[in-house]
């Protein structure tokens, strides 16, 4: 089941690997900061980037690190990562494939363990965390960025639902206490929080999807119903002519207890 679900999700962002690292939502210098900033990067960091999709977050805390390593199922991810890497001059950057939920590393290997915007698409993502927490020296700190819901299931559910539509690779966006639960179950704790907010165009994303005619309009038209009071999750607004969504973001630091 696992394997047919990793085939499914490497196909995907294969497909989507080229959309991924030129999107300029993806590559936001702001938002990069304020994941660096907040991890406290540092000259004597050896950091893992997990989920680390086409490099982005690996190859601009390299600037401020020691040593990056960035892991990710897909391949064509990777190669995306080298690319970018090589585009920069970067040396100081090494990439693996493989499974985040059975990391290959040996237990106490970095100082800082991150992963941004993928969470999300983890099937079991205590499983993932728990690996993160093994990988990490018990001094170091574990920094994770995703999508994160206010704690009303309505929104949860109806934002998932929508998400899921629009992505097949989408299992589930947390909310906040959900990650509170997640956190306190693999024995982390928050010790800062930074929130902020990604905002794409409706039909740039929609775009990108796989999702049949019929499924992007049902969800135009759910995304529509909400520009007067938001029950997705997605703050829409239309602003020039165009249907613009917001994701909401926290970015957790963690400390293992």
């Amino acid at each position: 089941m696992n394997d047919d679900r990793n085939q499914r999700v490497v196909g995907e962002f294969t497909r989507q690997s080229d959309r991924y690292a030129k999107a300029p939502e993806l590559n936001d210098e702001k938002a990069l900061e304020v994941l660096s900033s907040i991890a406290g990067v540092c000259a004597s960091d050896t950091v893992l980037d997990v989920a680390c999709g086409p490099g982005v977050v690996a190859c601009y805390v390299a600037r401020s690190a020691c040593h990056v390593t960035g892991i990710d199922l897909t391949p064509a991810m990777i190669e995306k990562g080298r690319e970018l890497q090589a585009s920069q001059g970067i040396s100081n950057v090494q990439w693996r494939t493989g499974d985040v939920a059975a990391l290959p590393f040996s237990d106490d290997a970095f100082s800082l363990v991150l992963s941004r915007y993928a969470f999300h698409h983890l099937r079991d993502a205590h499983a993932v965390l728990r690996e993160m927490r093994r990988v990490c020296l018990s001094s170091g700190k574990i920094v994770i960025a995703d999508v994160c819901l206010p704690d009303d299931s309505i929104i949860v559910q109806s934002f998932n639902r929508l998400e899921q539509l629009r992505d097949s690779t989408h299992v589930h966006a947390f909310s906040a206490s959900e990650f509170q639960a997640l956190f306190d179950k693999a024995g982390v704790r928050i010790t800062q929080t930074v929130d902020y907010h990604v905002e794409f165009e409706l039909e740039n994303l929609l775009a990108g999807s796989t999702a049949s005619e019929q499924t992007k309009e049902t969800i135009r038209k759910e995304v529509r119903e909400s520009l007067q009071n938001d029950r997705v999750g997605m703050s829409p607004t239309r602003r020039a002519g165009q249907v613009r969504i917001s994701y909401p973001i926290s970015v957790f630091v963690l400390e293992i207890l």
